[in-house]
């Protein structure tokens, strides 16, 4: 394979600090960008005004999402936990009514949280979100295009995290496993109460578990916070990230190192925060050109501390599996480039990525995180309200832009040596 030009530490490093200090620009006039409000609309109205830059085109995509979809989901599963400990208690035909909330409750969170599917979207108001793409054509014939991919919604802020971040997974996890106690045990005994003459009612020692359970499963109503979060890190950074690395390969083009058959699109998308909504739909707008032309997907997400630097393997709750090939020739660059960058599923329970969106239509893509992984830790920022651009490590930033800029530098060689 050719020597690919060096970026150099002294280059990345001035990136890495222009790509802060548009994030903290951006902040300052849209410090709250929540899916489906004014704000995240002109916030992506401002991106694209920045990518003007670095791109030879850029286009604002709007589309139907429909945020509470996945923001009620906590404050759903509460309610129906409540309602249907009351009917398995009331007994008789009430039991059928606890037995189908639950699993009705239970279909909602698989929907929802854990595949990202917009089966129960309908049932909740619309709003108008924006996706903003920016195209960088390369000097040559395009042979094959990178996707460079942040997003610039922020979240509410998770209570679970803002305070006694040690005890998080553990209060999440024995809610949901007190939910799923409810729906076996309704469901048993509806099973129970069909085969038998007599009328079914929790007691003894399966009421008081559903009884405990109600402390733990009562959390979910508070797990989210009306409060937004700044969103510095997850994801306003990212798009940042992908903006300057545009720059920089648009300024490539008057030395001697241009980008010969590699396009680079750069997307910030909108509703990530609800379940992927901005990626989604640009995989379903953009479907024939991602397949006709060879693509991978770069994905870019809360990025705080060097030492968390890692690359995913598998995405969404761990059941969508990311590109084995991305994994190792972006592993291959940290290793040029001196990098230190672990490689990881996200684990069940862990939430997911934008680029499981793309891994899902059968297109090549992965992410790459800067933030803890641990079930048990006290250094998350990601959804709190201290997501902010002073607390994110600039080592981290200017390593993973040393990264894509490696990484899209590798495909754009290997594209020509096969060409050759």
């Amino acid at each position: 394979m050719e020597k690919q030009p060096r970026l150099g530490k002294e280059r990345s490093y001035n990136l890495a600090r222009s790509c802060l200090e548009m994030t903290k620009a951006l902040i300052e006039m849209h410090r709250y960008r929540v899916a489906g409000t004014s704000e995240c609309r002109e916030t992506a109205h401002e991106i694209a005004e920045v990518l003007q830059k670095g791109c030879d085109s850029i286009q604002e995509e709007m589309f139907t999402l429909h945020p509470k979809a996945l923001w009620y989901l906590g404050k759903a599963m509460a309610t129906i936990y409540l309602v249907s400990t009351i009917f398995v208690i009331l007994g008789s035909y009430f039991v059928y009514i606890g037995s189908f909330l639950c699993l009705l409750g239970f279909v909602y969170g698989l929907s929802q949280y854990v595949f990202y599917g917009r089966l129960f979207d309908p049932l909740f108001k619309s709003a108008d979100g924006c996706n903003v793409v920016g195209t960088l054509e390369p000097k040559a014939t395009v042979e094959q295009q990178v996707v460079l991919v942040g997003h610039h919604d922020s979240p509410y802020i998770f209570n679970f995290l803002e305070r006694f971040q040690g005890i998080a997974f553990i209060r999440f996890l024995l809610g949901m496993v007190s939910y799923i106690w409810l729906c076996v045990y309704s469901v048993l005994l509806s099973i129970q109460q069909l085969s038998s003459i007599e009328l079914q009612s929790a007691k003894g020692f399966p009421l008081w578990t559903t009884i405990v359970g109600l402390l733990f499963a009562l959390q979910l109503f508070f797990m989210m916070s009306n409060s937004p979060s700044p969103g510095a890190g997850d994801n306003l950074n990212s798009t940042s990230m992908s903006t300057v690395i545009a720059r920089y390969f648009k300024e490539e083009r008057k030395g001697d190192a241009p980008l010969r058959n590699t396009r680079l699109i750069i997307l910030s998308t909108d509703g990530e925060e609800i379940g992927q909504r901005g990626a989604i739909e640009y995989v379903r707008r953009h479907y024939s050109e991602l397949h006709t032309t060879i693509t991978y997907v770069f994905n870019m997400d809360s990025v705080y501390y060097y030492k968390d630097m890692t690359v995913l393997t598998r995405d969404r709750n761990y059941t969508c599996k990311l590109s084995k090939a991305m994994v190792t020739d972006i592993c291959e660059v940290a290793v040029e480039n001196g990098l230190h960058l672990k490689r990881m599923p996200i684990p069940f329970g862990g939430g997911g990525t934008d680029a499981a969106a793309f891994a899902v239509a059968g297109i090549e893509a992965t992410a790459i995180i800067a933030q803890p992984t641990g079930l048990i830790s006290n250094e998350h920022l990601y959804h709190t309200s201290k997501d902010v651009v002073e607390q994110i490590d600039f080592a981290a930033v200017q390593a993973i832009i040393e990264l894509a800029i490696g990484y899209i530098r590798k495909v754009d060689s290997k594209a020509r040596e096969q060409a050759i």
